[in-house]
C-alpha cells in the first residue's frame, strides 16, 4: 500500500478513495484485511504483512497523521507489528515534520531509525529505506551514498537469514515505458541504488510516489522486480490508478504473482486482477 494522502477538514479524506465516508473507508480495510486469494502463504500461522511506503498525509500535519491512525486503525490493530510503514515525501513536507519525526510519533506511535529490517517468515525478509526529505519547492527525496550502502548491507545481512529479501522505499527506481514522469519528482542518482540492491541480493523493490499500480523487470542479472503499489487515496476511472492496492504471492524464493486490487465505486467491493510485467524505462 501507498500514497493514502490525507487531508484535513470537516471529512477527512480517507484511503480507498478520498471523499467518501470515513466508515466505509473502514468496513472496507476491516473486509479486505483476511487471507485473500493471491496473498502469500504464512508459514507460522502469523497474519500475510502489510507493507506501506509512505504518504499518510499530504502536508505532514498533526491532524493529518492523527486521521491516519484512525482511518487505518483495522489494519493496524490486526496486524500490528505486521503492519510496516515508513514515510513519504508528504510525511516530511516540512522540516518540522522531519526534526520532531511526527510521522512516527503520531501515525507510528513508535520510535524508528533507518533503515530497518524484520524477518516476515522463514523465508521473507523486508528492509526499509527513508528516501524522503523536507523540500519547499520540488519532491524529490534523497539518496546519499551513505544511505545508499547502509541499504545494501541492510540487505546483505538480512539474506542471512531469510533468502527473499523485499526492499521497501518511497520513490520508484524504474518506470514503464509508456508513464510519464517530472524531473521535479524523481529520485537523485536512482541508478546507484538500483545497482546496490541488485548487487546486494534484494529480490523486490516496492515503492509509491506515482500514483499507478505496475510491475517492471530490471534488465540486469540477476533480475529483481520493481512493484508500485498506486495509491489507496485516489479516486480514478483508469482501475490502476483507482484506490487500492498490490497483493503479492511470494513463494519458493520468488514473486509467484501479482495482483491489483481496486476499490469498486459501485458497491466498494475490491476487484482483483493480475498485474503484468511492463516494459521498463530507465528515467534520467
Amino acid at each position: 500500500m501507498a500514497d493514502a494522502r490525507l487531508g484535513q477538514g470537516p471529512q477527512p479524506q480517507a484511503p480507498f478513495g478520498q471523499g467518501q465516508p470515513a466508515t466505509q473507508q473502514k468496513q472496507a480495510f476491516s473486509q479486505g484485511s483476511g487471507q485473500k486469494r493471491g496473498s502469500a502463504p504464512s508459514t507460522n500461522a502469523r497474519p500475510t504483512p502489510v507493507l506501506f511506503t509512505g504518504d499518510v498525509s499530504t502536508a505532514s500535519l498533526v491532524g493529518e497523521f492523527a486521521s491516519g491512525r484512525i482511518l487505518l486503525a483495522p489494519l493496524m490493530e490486526k496486524w500490528g507489528e505486521r503492519f510496516i510503514a515508513l514515510p513519504g515525501n508528504h510525511d516530511r513536507y516540512t522540516s518540522r515534520s522531519v526534526r520532531k519525526q511526527l510521522f512516527e510519533e503520531h501515525f507510528l506511535q513508535l520510535p524508528r531509525s533507518y533503515p530497518f529490517a524484520a524477518t516476515l517468515s522463514e523465508e521473507v525478509g523486508v528492509v526499509g529505506v527513508d528516501l524522503s526529505v523536507a523540500q519547499t519547492i520540488s519532491s524529490r527525496g534523497t539518496a546519499s551514498r551513505a544511505i545508499i550502502n547502509s541499504a545494501g548491507a541492510m540487505v546483505r545481512k538480512q539474506r542471512q537469514k531469510t533468502p527473499f529479501v523485499v526492499v521497501m522505499g518511497h520513490y520508484p527506481l524504474l518506470y514503464p515505458k509508456n508513464v510519464n514522469f517530472r524531473w521535479s519528482h524523481v529520485l537523485p542518482i536512482r541508478d546507484a541504488l538500483l545497482s546496490e540492491l541488485i548487487d546486494a541480493g534484494a529480490g523486490l523493490y516496492l515503492h509509491g510516489h506515482h500514483h499507478q499500480r505496475w510491475a517492471v523487470r530490471c534488465s540486469e542479472t540477476p533480475p529483481m522486480l520493481c512493484l508500485n503499489a498506486g495509491s489507496s487515496g485516489m479516486r480514478s476511472s483508469t482501475p490502476v490508478k483507482q484506490a487500492g492496492f498490490l497483493e503479492i504471492d511470494i513463494q519458493e524464493g520468488r514473486v509467484h504473482r501479482i495482483t491489483s486490487c481496486s476499490l469498486s465505486y459501485e458497491d466498494g467491493s475490491v476487484i482483483e486482477e493480475e498485474l503484468p510485467l511492463s516494459e521498463t524505462c530507465f528515467p534520467v
